[in-house]
């Protein structure tokens, strides 16, 4: 048994892979002690890390019923009752989910996890000035949080974004200072925290938008980024949708730009950024073929993603199709030849 007062702080900082084998130590932990108010935190933590949103309710969800019950044994506990706030917004309880984020933040108004939370919250739903200005009170109490600039610099991020997307005629100089801002908070983030890959990466793509960096720089930056997460492994899905974005919007390079989606989703097509590469590589694909229904290569695409999502029709049909095309290519054959003992176990 761990001493009394880490379970909380424990699994919080467990990485992603981590957070079922924490919930299942937190399980056991309970089983012994079922009062300990730290079990309960950790427990609470890690089946909000590791719940499903998309398959429960707020009546129904483990999370929300163990973060109230370790709120109950930890009543002045600002970041069991920022979670819970956050994951009743995810099931649309606005107005209990609001009350209980306003009273984190009375509680405990510096603690970097509750700031971190709400802040995130802020940004997703779209109240970014909020976000700012909670973020630069933060970071005034805790000026080395590179985790805070990061935030800072995804909001201004987001506000430059929101602008590009409507009329920014005139607005000019109001995207260049939000880009200004974005980069800023960006280079403080890395220099406070130098294997900061996500930071990397996202400051990457914003050079790739400066006209005066040549796309050869940042192409070489994406290349080290990419090689320091190989070498660590845990954020290699999210740095090959980045180095995707990069070529699809930036570069040019849509071969470049399919390689690394495809990778991506191959780590993990039903996490967030594998998702949102499968996205990307069905609209290029859908495109090439409407342009040219010969396209082997672009339905050899809408085979692997339909394979990877375990539509084995789907992707058998587009497989087919794409051999018809390409028919010595290894990579459609193999798909094919494992679909079809799929199909007949």
């Amino acid at each position: 048994m761990r001493h009394k007062g880490m379970g909380g702080a424990l699994v919080i900082r467990f990485a992603y892979k981590y957070y079922g084998r924490a919930k299942q130590c937190f399980e056991k932990a309970l089983e012994l002690e079922p009062e300990e108010s730290e079990w309960n935190i950790g427990y609470a933590i890690a089946l909000y890390r590791t719940e499903d949103i998309k398959r429960s309710s707020a009546e129904d969800s483990l999370a929300v019923k163990q973060l109230r019950l370790a709120r109950q044994k930890s009543p002045d506990n600002a970041k069991i009752t920022v979670l819970l706030g956050l994951r009743l917004f995810d099931f649309d309880k606005y107005d209990e989910a609001e009350s209980l984020i306003e009273e984190a933040l009375e509680m405990d108004p510096t603690n970097p996890h509750v700031i971190r939370y709400v802040s995130k919250n802020f940004r997703c739903c779209g109240n970014l000035d909020r976000a700012i200005a909670l973020l630069k009170r933060a970071i005034d109490r805790t000026e080395k949080s590179a985790f805070l600039h990061h935030q800072l610099a995804l909001c201004y991020k987001r506000k430059m974004t929101d602008l590009l997307r409507g009329d920014a005629r005139g607005r000019g100089q109001e995207v260049r200072q939000l880009i200004g801002q974005c980069t800023y908070h960006l280079q403080l983030a890395i220099t406070l925290r130098p294997n900061f890959l996500l930071a990397k990466a996202e400051l990457a793509l914003l050079y790739g938008q400066d006209r005066r960096i040549e796309n050869t720089q940042v192409e070489e930056m994406f290349k080290a980024i990419l090689k320091e997460a190989e070498e660590r492994t845990d954020m290699l899905q999210i740095i090959h949708h980045y180095c995707g974005e990069f070529h699809h919007y930036k570069n040019n390079s849509e071969s470049q730009a399919v390689h690394h989606y495809t990778e991506c989703m191959r780590l993990g097509q039903d996490r967030h950024f594998g998702k949102q590469s499968a996205y990307h590589l069905k609209r290029m694909a859908f495109k090439r073929v409407n342009r040219d229904p010969s396209d082997g290569e672009a339905l050899g695409i809408l085979g692997f993603i339909h394979k990877a999502r375990g539509k084995k029709s789907e992707a058998i049909e587009y497989y087919e199709k794409a051999l018809e095309f390409d028919q010595n290519n290894e990579e459609y054959l193999n798909a094919l030849s494992e679909l079809e003992r799929l199909s007949l176990g």
